[in-house]
């Protein structure tokens, strides 16, 4: 998605880390845990990450999430989220759009 605050940030680490928090919220009865700072980690293995780009248009946002995924490489330390996709891209957007309305300083 393309997010467009009022003011560009010249550091994305805050948006980097609300997206992170508004995900791990999502995922919260998988019990996540914040790897700093764009992972997420269920039970030490990755099944989330978070990218930021800045562009003339704003700040790209990307959360890549590994949902019912049944089986990974052995080497590949990655985990999978089990769920209807709809519910859980849902989920997060609601969370996302909770901590992005903070970050701007505006109610909800």
């Amino acid at each position: 998605m393309i997010l467009k605050p009022r003011k560009n940030p010249a550091d994305l680490t805050p948006i980097t880390r609300l997206a992170a928090k508004a995900a791990a919220q999502a995922l919260e009865d998988h019990d996540p845990r914040i790897k700093p700072p764009n992972d997420i980690l269920i039970k030490g293995k990755k099944v989330c990450g978070i990218l930021t780009e800045k562009t003339a248009d704003g700040i790209i946002l990307g959360i890549g999430l590994n949902i019912n995924i049944d089986k990974f490489p052995a080497d590949l330390n990655a985990t999978s989220i089990f769920g209807d996709k709809e519910t859980i891209f849902k989920e997060i957007l609601r969370c996302l759009k909770e901590e992005y309305l903070k970050y701007l300083g505006v109610g909800i």
